[in-house]
């Protein structure tokens, strides 16, 4: 039998009927899953941690995307780290140690025996009604189904979803989205390859989650323009994205607008064939 485990998080922020200082702030709504076999994940939580140990980084606590560009913003300003962020123990570290930090982080994903990447995004508009359970689900939805359908040719293999755990609403929304995409089905008659139930956890005690952290962050930046996001996303994630075997095509494998977009998915077709070309 062989075990995957696969990680979720987000990045940017959806709300139904935004204002469009909302949509200009948060353009899009992003969610990643990496999935790694648990044999790669034994190897690669281990050099994560020896990483933070080398550049004297805190070992039980999580440097996050968004820690990265509020000191940016707070060092850019000439301010002091207000003692109230929590963001405030990394006062006394240089940006170029924390940026190098999530790169050699995700560096490390070229090491796995098994590894792949999928993003699903939904982008921003006033004309936005779905509810946030809506779009929770339908995120969940397109991920689970690509899971099962990556590792469903192994007729043993077995699928542990986590997500990062963040306020006790929203965790019961995700529960129950999955519960019922898992026991109710969709278009996969039945997901047998993939854990009846996600289980949540803490991301500052889980190297996984914070993988998939940078990984949204990176790609939400991708989208938005930002040069270390591009290079960054380019440089160490994209070979990793899901792909259909044979065409080596991306969107709609590794990479799903939520709900369908053709427009938007001619706009990221766009995008992804514009990348910068490979620089450390």
């Amino acid at each position: 039998m062989t075990t995957y485990f696969v990680f979720s998080d987000e990045a940017g922020e959806y709300r139904a009927n935004p204002t469009d200082n909302f949509c200009q702030r948060r353009p899009y709504y992003v969610r990643s899953a990496v999935i790694l076999d648990v044999e790669s994940w034994g190897l690669l939580k281990e050099q994560f941690f020896e990483l933070k140990r080398k550049k004297k980084l805190p070992i039980d606590k999580e440097i996050k995307w968004s820690y990265l560009w509020s000191l940016t913003k707070h060092y850019n300003h000439q301010e002091s780290i207000p003692i109230n962020k929590p963001y405030y123990f990394l006062k006394n570290y240089k940006l170029a140690t924390l940026y190098d930090f999530v790169i050699e982080s995700c560096k490390l994903l070229s090491g796995c025996s098994f590894c792949r990447i999928i993003l699903t995004v939904t982008i921003n508009k006033d004309s936005n009604t779905w509810s946030k359970l809506s779009i929770y689900k339908w995120h969940l939805q397109e991920i689970m189904q690509r899971i099962e359908m990556e590792i469903q040719h192994e007729q043993d293999s077995l699928a542990i979803i986590f997500f990062d755990a963040t306020d006790r609403n929203v965790d019961r929304l995700l529960r129950d989205a999955y519960s019922s995409i898992y026991f109710e089905g969709d278009f996969i008659e039945k997901y047998s390859h993939i854990k009846d139930s996600i289980s949540l956890e803490l991301s500052h005690h889980s190297f996984g989650v914070q993988i998939a952290d940078y990984t949204s962050g990176s790609f939400n930046g991708f989208l938005r323009d930002y040069e270390f996001s591009t290079r960054l996303f380019h440089n160490h994630l994209y070979t990793l994205l899901r792909r259909e075997l044979g065409t080596d095509e991306i969107l709609g494998f590794g990479i799903r607008e939520v709900p369908r977009n053709r427009q938007f998915r001619s706009q990221l077709d766009n995008k992804l064939n514009n990348l910068l070309p490979s620089i450390d």
